[in-house]
């Protein structure tokens, strides 16, 4: 398998290194390296045929001084070979080193079965094989390494049964088994490890269906649980309530169902909880005690009732998200969360206002609540968060007018605020940041014109304004941002004529029923990245040559010339004929073709649409045609 990002971005740094904090190790030690050692680790370096980094390797040194190497009074007991490339076997010939006690070979090209070579190591307390290609199954005897506290054998292929053994390792603290091919149950046996601090089982997604054990709720001392994608059904053992020193619990992306442990927020360490995609119900359980939430994603569930107050009290928290769930009621309104970093209540049954407090999140960078039943006006405060970059409110009830200072005070990146109420102007500094992405703002009643800034906005994706007021004409530097692909402002009263060029990127162009003049761009076969271009409805647009040539003639091909094949513009819907257009729809193989009619002339030669349907099979891998026009 293919070598990964340690999956440990979620743990503090020192964590990792919990076992070199438990015993008196020095990276350099004053005393000199036994003989023996010195001998066994040059004897490696022959072995691996002395690759680079045992360059300091040598009989003319202490091994205390060597980087790989860590000694307790002058004997060598850690050996350190993290990210080393090293593609042998592990010899037998390392558990010669009698004092060993930490043994790091994560992040190699190691292969083959578990080494069993390694029970000879007899002091081994701390043993990483994580990250490397190891295939077969855990050996069921693997109790023999019984002074074992720490065990990462995560990011293998590992296959069969988690063995009960692993239970028989009493001094065991931390169990890392994630990301192997394991196709048996989650063994009970792990409940009796009774020092267990870490227990890291996640991506384990051959694992048969199998309900969390309850003896896992007896681990009185686990502080990170970590079963992300390991195949979980039932329920959350009740007793999860108890584990008064668990600080990290993620059971994402499970089947989990059932309500929350009631006293799963009364845990006074708790600091990360992470139940996203399950089937989890019930409401979010009472009262919230647990001062130290970081992080809550309970999203993508099936969660009802309210959202508590005291969730948005808690003073260090940072994440909190629940979209896609069953909430109701409304937000609450005493924001005290003021380290709060990203906000996500979308996709729920959510009323009321948005509160005015949340305009006191100074760090808030991610504001999503689009698909509730907001409604009320924006608090003008929210336009002055100064860390603000998305902000997603869309499909709502809101209404009134929006505040101005949007974009002036942050980093914006997306402004998505469609399907709501919202009238008056679209605020004039979105892109103040030159960082600004996307603007969503259709299906309002938005007046005034568009915003001259995002004519000078480069980093421009996509603009959506149609369905609303807007009036005069686009900035000219809209039409050629040069990363924009796709301009949307259908259904306003938008004016002016078209430019000779459009953006390099741009592939969707809509602007039908507006008040568009002009002439269609004769270079319009020449916009390579153009996939659809709607401009119907648009009363004085068109010169005489242009409608004569795509009502009345065969002279299409002039205008588009095989541009309009091969790069599979959807010529059927961009033209209307100086507004008159026949509401007659014919089914043409399966598609619906729209006729205009020009004084009862044929509009388009059968050669033509031929031509045109042809394309579709030629050179079809963007073609888009929602409608043909047929004879």
């Amino acid at each position: 398998m293919s070598k990964m990002t340690s999956p440990f971005s979620k743990l503090p740094l020192s964590f990792f290194y919990f076992f070199i904090t438990l015993m008196p190790f020095h990276v350099i030690s004053q005393s000199p390296a036994t003989t023996a050692d010195q001998t066994t680790l040059l004897n490696l370096k022959k072995l691996w045929q002395s690759p680079p980094w045992t360059a300091s390797w040598n009989s003319s040194s202490s091994p205390c001084t060597w980087p790989e190497i860590q000694c307790t009074d002058g004997t060598v007991t850690g050996l350190l070979l993290h990210d080393k490339n090293i593609m042998d076997t592990i010899p037998p010939s390392v558990c010669d080193l009698k004092n060993l006690t930490m043994l790091d070979l994560s992040y190699n090209y190691l292969q083959g079965d578990f080494p069993k070579v390694l029970y000879n190591c007899f002091g081994l307390q701390y043993l990483d094989l994580s990250q490397n290609f190891f295939v077969g199954p855990i050996p069921s005897d693997i109790d023999q390494l019984s002074s074992l506290q720490f065990i990462n054998v995560g990011g293998n292929n590992f296959s069969g049964e988690i063995p009960p053994a692993i239970s028989r390792l009493p001094e065991l603290r931390t169990l890392y088994l994630y990301q192997n091919q394991f196709n048996g149950t989650v063994p009970i046996e792990i409940g009796n490890l009774a020092n267990l601090v870490n227990l890291g089982m996640a991506y384990n997604t051959m694992l048969l269906p199998s309900i969390i054990p309850i003896e896992f709720g007896n681990l009185k001392k686990q502080e990170y649980l970590w079963m992300t994608m390991t195949n979980l059904i039932g329920k959350i053992p009740e007793n999860f309530g108890n584990l008064s020193s668990l600080q990290h619990l993620d059971l994402a992306r499970n089947n989990l169902d059932g309500p929350l442990p009631q006293g799963l927020f009364q845990l006074k360490n708790l600091s990360v909880v992470y139940l996203y995609k399950n089937n989890l119900s019930g409401e979010i359980p009472t009262p919230v005690e647990s001062l130290n939430l970081i992080g809550v994603d309970l999203s993508e569930n099936n969660l009802t009732g309210s959202i508590p107050q005291r969730l948005f009290q808690l003073k260090n928290l940072k994440i909190i998200i629940l979209n896609k769930n069953q909430l109701s009621g409304e937000i609450p309104t005493l924001i005290e969360s003021l380290k709060l970093i990203k906000l996500d209540l979308s996709m729920n049954n959510l009323t009321g206002s948005i509160p005015s407090d949340f305009g006191k999140l100074n760090q808030l960078k991610v504001m999503i609540l689009y698909s509730n039943q907001l409604s009320g006006e924006l608090p003008p405060s929210i336009g002055q968060i100064p860390a603000l970059e998305t902000f997603r409110v869309f499909t709502n009830k809101l209404n009134g007018t929006l505040p101005q200072e949007f974009g002036l005070h942050s980093k914006l990146q997306y402004f998505e605020i469609s399907d709501n109420q919202f009238t008056g102007d679209l605020p004039q500094n979105l892109c103040a940041g030159k960082t600004l992405f996307g603007v969503a703002a259709s299906s309002n009643s938005l007046t005034g014109t568009v915003p001259e800034s995002l004519g000078n906005c480069q980093a421009l994706r996509s603009v959506q304004l149609f369905n609303n007021n807007f009036s005069g004409e686009v900035p000219l530097g809209l039409w050629t941002s040069r990363n924009l692909s796709s301009l949307m402002l259908s259904n306003n009263s938008l004016s002016g004529t078209l430019p000779s060029q459009l953006a390099w990127n741009l592939s969707l162009v809509e602007i039908s029923n507006n008040q568009f003049s002009g002439p269609i761009p004769t270079r319009i076969g020449s916009w390579a990245s153009l996939v659809e271009f709607k401009a119907s409805n648009n009363q004085n647009m068109c010169s005489d040559r242009v409608a004569e040539a795509f009502c009345c003639s065969a002279a299409i091909p002039s205008i588009f010339g095989a541009a309009a094949i091969s790069s599979n513009v959807n010529v059927a819907t961009i033209w209307s004929c100086r507004g008159k257009e026949n509401t007659e729809a014919t089914k043409l193989q399966g598609q619906y073709s729209h006729r205009p009619s020009c004084g009862g002339i044929l509009s388009t030669p059968p050669s033509l649409i031929s031509s045109i349907m042809s394309s579709e099979l030629v050179a079809g891998n963007n073609y888009r045609s929602n409608y043909y026009y047929s004879n």
